[in-house]
């Protein structure tokens, strides 16, 4: 057995890269692991302390020798640490031991028996694995956030509790369809990356020799593994590509501000110049398309749209939103926090505005933080008329309010009682020419009592109908007028109707629109 154990040593040094002496501290542990489980010296109860083995291991002349250094007693209590003074001196040949006197006693492998040499194989196949993994890990985790070259090795399909668990915490992902149950594991150089099906696009084909970029999200331990998870979904593996394709971008000359994407379909990058005199968005896009047409060809055909970055809002829309003519953006900064805004396009550009399937609008959303709605020309002055007609009367009763500052809340689109109400003041006056902070927090207060009066209003209408039987009743001294009053008491009055089609009209949500 030592012989063999020597082999492996070699082998697995020259093999797995292993230092000779941290093969020689895994062999001396599994041989002490071996004869503990024989001599059944490991520990039973958790508070019992480990047996302590003072065994240890050396080569001498291309042998491997095993040997255990026991104290010299005179009564020998645990003879697996302590040998007797006659013994000592019969085996070393020494005559003047003394006691506590340390003798090395040799044993043989053989002795371990069968079942000690698996141990043994087991132990050194299982340090060995978890020494590389630990190499592994200590590699990588340096280098989570970056950008890889993979090549794709297999697949691995995910089986029995792992396909349960990954079927109960990802079913929305599965339902868009397209996906796989199964990991991609691929090559790194070093180690190996799984991409979990999650983070795997629908236009990728994940063949074995496929070569392909991959973002490194995560290094975890489980128990002797190390798990590299990497990515092909994740908005940084964007990042890193515009940064390995564009010295500017990796040089901080043109920083990425915002991303927003939706793997394999189509992405938005908003870029940003340091200097004034260079074209963020041309930089990216570079002579003829050929620096994002890489880009586009690493990612299997993703649409990628540039935009500048802008710290105004409205221009930040508008930029997102590009290749539309956009009309007009309000800005509804609600006090709750909120951050809507409404966008108005051309008629014939209103399918294009909002893009396949809400693509557009959903991903110029993202990339802002802005709620959107997409309205028509045509549907926005509809509206906003029908606003002007029902709340125009109400709002010339406001404290301070002229046609002068009505005309600026019709441009500036804002007229809706409701949608005031929620504004803040500083919103509204800057999007209201003409109105300072103070008249702005005026008007929205007056809004909001406003509003709290229609709803009195509309409470109360039905109330009058239950009380009229009751004085009809007591005027009525004939049994046949009585019946007749309270069949009419019964039938709703004429105007008892109106208060309930005006409450149904102010609690209709005027921002039923396409959104993101």
């Amino acid at each position: 057995m030592s012989d063999s154990l020597l082999k492996i040593v070699d082998e697995l040094t020259r093999i797995k890269d292993i230092d000779k002496d941290e093969m020689m501290e895994i062999i001396r542990d599994s041989i002490k692991e071996a004869y503990l489980r024989k001599y059944k010296l490991k520990k039973r109860e958790e508070d019992e302390e480990p047996y302590d083995l003072p065994l240890d291991v050396e080569v001498q002349a291309g042998v491997l020798r095993i040997f255990i250094s026991k104290w010299v007693v005179k009564e020998v209590e645990d003879p697996h640490i302590e040998i007797s003074m006659e013994d000592a001196e019969a085996l070393t040949g020494i005559k003047d031991l003394q006691e506590d006197d340390v003798v090395d006693v040799f044993i043989d492998a053989k002795d371990l028996g069968r079942n000690g040499a698996q141990v043994v194989k087991e132990n050194i196949l299982n340090r060995i694995k978890g020494f590389e993994q630990r190499r592994i890990y200590e590699e990588y985790i340096d280098k989570v956030g970056e950008v890889y070259t993979g090549i794709v090795t297999r697949k691995q399909r995910l089986r029995g509790k792992e396909r349960d668990n990954y079927l109960r915490e990802h079913s929305d992902h599965l339902g868009e369809g397209g996906y796989e149950l199964a990991n991609i594991i691929v090559d790194l150089g070093k180690g190996e990356g799984i991409i979990p099906p999650r983070h795997q696009t629908p236009k990728d084909s994940y063949y074995r020799g496929t070569r392909l970029k991959v973002y490194i999200y995560a290094v975890k331990e489980e128990g002797l593994d190390t798990k590299i998870l990497v990515s092909r979904t994740h908005e940084n593996l964007l990042r890193g590509l515009f940064e390995l394709e564009i010295p500017e971008v990796a040089g901080k000359q043109v920083e990425i501000m915002a991303i927003a994407r939706e793997p394999g379909a189509r992405a938005k990058v908003a870029v940003w110049a340091r200097n004034s005199d260079l074209d963020p968005v041309g930089t990216c896009v570079g002579v003829r398309g050929i620096r994002i047409q890489n880009i586009v060809r690493e990612l299997n055909g993703e649409r990628i749209d540039v935009v500048e970055w802008s710290d105004e809002p409205k221009q930040m829309i508008r930029n997102a939103l590009k290749t539309v003519d956009i009309s007009k953006v309000i800005i509804e900064e609600r006090a709750d926090e909120r951050r809507n805004v409404k966008v108005v396009v051309p008629d014939e550009q209103y399918t294009m505005a909002i893009g396949r399937n809400g693509q557009n609008v959903r991903l110029a959303a993202k990339l802002t933080g802005w709620k959107i709605y997409i309205y028509s020309e045509t549907e926005y002055h509809k509206e906003l008329e029908e606003k002007r007609e029902q709340y125009t009367n109400i709002l010339k009763n406001f404290d301070g309010m002229n046609e002068e500052i009505l005309g600026a809340m019709y441009d500036a689109g804002i007229f809706d009682l409701e949608e005031i109400a929620e504004l803040t003041a500083e919103g509204f006056a800057e999007e209201v020419e003409g109105v300072d902070i103070d008249m702005a927090a005026s008007f929205i207060n007056a809004a909001r009592t406003a509003l709290e009066e229609l709803k009195q209003e509309a409470q109360a209408g039905p109330e009058t109908d239950v009380s009229e039987p009751e004085a009809l009743e007591e005027e009525t001294d004939s049994p046949e007028e009585e019946q007749q009053d309270s069949e009419d008491a019964d039938s709703p009055e004429e105007g008892t109707e109106e208060p309930e089609e005006e409450s149904e009209q102010e609690e209709e949500d005027p921002s039923e629109k396409p959104e993101a």
